[in-house]
């Protein structure tokens, strides 16, 4: 459609008959209007005809789909239509029922989409932070927003109890994580937070902020969430913070006790002692396993950093997903932690595994069948590295993939990737697709075979194998750009079907 639309693609269209309908959207069928007109204009539909067609496409019912299909075949060939090009015209309206909208539908979206696509590029920071805050409840959509604005070079900034705010807040060097998404801190809490803030300006420590803090605001639980999550790091180390949190709790009752009965605050305007903060207690600092898991538990991810981030290059190689791409249908190659690991027995009374895999844009449920977990014996543990070949069997917004083997990370390559398969349209491949696929299998050379798959009208295909010189490594990088070149759902791992 871009293409034609600026002329770099000349503009065909489906059929004759169909270029006073499409002519507007460059031979493309774009609205469920177009659908009512060609049936109309081309199979001799009454109006009411055509929208109960339309609604047939919609609902996808297959046995209505072929009477539909019968009737509007013979009605095209008694306007003179050969029964190829009305066979042809069919299967694109069936395909455009998969993404189509009505036409006052489609002006809506298109004007909602472009004011947020213009926002997330010419104020992404400030678009990312409200789209944080309005998830902020929402784990999974926090991790792969976190992970979007990393992505896009906007960094997200640990939560602060001197700098953040009730939400996520945009500051010159990223957004500033908000307080209220903390686990453990509610409302209530950071609404004293910020009172007692404003009145006494900064807080010096972990001492002066529990005593200025409104008593009913905090807690063991909720100052333990506040300093696993990194808000208090400019006070101490979170472990000698965490060693000392109980004796801040108990001082600071000791202050109010004090303030109670009339007395100067010890941090208010004189005596010795008003000034003086105790110590904290010399500790280790926390492992970085330890530091990262403390911050998993306050905020439901890793923020300031990520157990697999040392191996981020090695799956980005032997990796063909990342977990939030897992939606949908098909083979898949995915690496990440394993979690929550729990095992269960089959009506057989065979055992089988479930667990969570985690990488850095999210989570998904991972099931292995009793014949692979027999086979996998001892590697299967929690927080181990592994890569997962498998097929993706979720829906939206419910990874999930049923595995077919599991390795280490550090063993893992990309032999398990049997083929990559292209799927292209016969008619609608352009000199510049085969251009640019040429210089992907040349940046990627490795041991994968590639087939093309060409459809004809829906449902002919031919399949070719392309030679062993343009064999390539099927990772995350060439799937995504062939899918851009070629569009969602065209690059798929695994042979076509029916080829040994």
């Amino acid at each position: 459609f871009i293409l034609r639309r600026h002329g770099k693609v000349e503009v065909q269209y489906p059929h004759p008959l169909t270029e006073p309908v499409l002519e507007e959207t460059y031979g493309v069928i774009v609205y469920q209007e177009q659908v009512m007109q060609i049936a109309s204009r081309m199979a001799g539909y009454s109006l009411g005809e055509s929208d109960l067609l339309r609604r047939a496409m919609g609902k996808k019912k297959p046995e209505v789909m072929e009477r539909e299909r019968g009737k509007f075949i013979a009605g095209a060939e008694a306007q003179g239509v050969s029964r190829e090009e009305a066979e042809h015209v069919f299967d694109l309206m069936a395909h455009f029922a998969g993404y189509g909208f009505n036409k006052s539908h489609s002006a809506a979206y298109a004007l909602v989409a472009y004011q947020t696509g213009y926002l997330k590029e010419h104020s992404r920071p400030h678009f990312l932070a409200a789209l944080l805050t309005s998830e902020k409840d929402h784990t999974d959509k926090l991790v792969e927003y976190v992970s979007e604005a990393r992505e896009s070079g906007v960094p997200i900034l640990r939560p602060d109890v001197n700098r953040s705010g009730r939400y996520f807040t945009v500051e010159q060097d990223g957004i500033r994580f908000g307080l209220a998404a903390i686990k453990g801190v509610g409302e209530g809490a950071v609404e004293m937070i910020l009172e007692a803030r404003e009145r006494v300006g900064r807080f010096r420590g972990l001492y002066h902020f529990c005593a200025e803090v409104d008593r009913r605001a905090l807690n063991r639980k909720v100052l333990e969430s506040l300093i696993k999550s990194g808000a208090l790091d400019d006070c101490g180390d979170r472990a000698a913070l965490l060693a000392a949190a109980d004796g801040a709790l108990e001082h600071a009752a000791r202050v109010a006790e004090a303030r109670a009965a009339g007395q100067k605050s010890l941090f208010g305007g004189g005596g010795a002692e008003e000034d003086v903060e105790p110590d904290l207690p010399e500790m280790p600092p926390l492992a970085e396993r330890e530091r990262l898991a403390g911050e998993k538990e306050a905020l439901g991810f890793y923020l300031s950093g990520h157990p697999l981030d040392a191996h981020r290059e090695r799956l980005d190689r032997v990796t063909t997903h990342q977990v939030r791409d897992l939606v949908g249908q098909g083979e898949r190659v995915v690496g990440g932690l394993v979690t929550a690991l729990r095992r269960r027995k089959t009506r057989k009374g065979e055992w089988m595994a479930i667990f969570t895999l985690e990488d850095t844009t999210g989570h998904a449920e991972c099931v292995v069948f009793p014949r692979l977990l027999q086979e996998l014996g001892e590697l299967l543990e929690e927080d181990r590295a592994v890569v997962v070949a498998g097929r993706a069997d979720g829906e939206e917004g419910e990874p999930r993939i049923l595995a077919e083997s599991i390795v280490p990370l550090e063993e893992a390559s990309d032999r398990g990737v049997e083929a990559l398969t292209l799927t292209l349209d016969a008619g609608q491949v352009e000199e510049h697709h085969v251009e640019r696929l040429a210089d992907l299998f040349d940046e990627h050379r490795g041991r994968t075979p590639v087939y093309f798959e060409i459809v004809r009208d829906g449902t002919y295909r031919v399949v070719l194998l392309a030679d062993d010189a343009h064999q390539v490594t099927a990772d995350r990088a060439l799937l995504g750009a062939c899918e851009r070149l070629l569009g969602p759902g065209r690059a798929r791992l695994g042979r076509p079907g029916g080829v040994g």
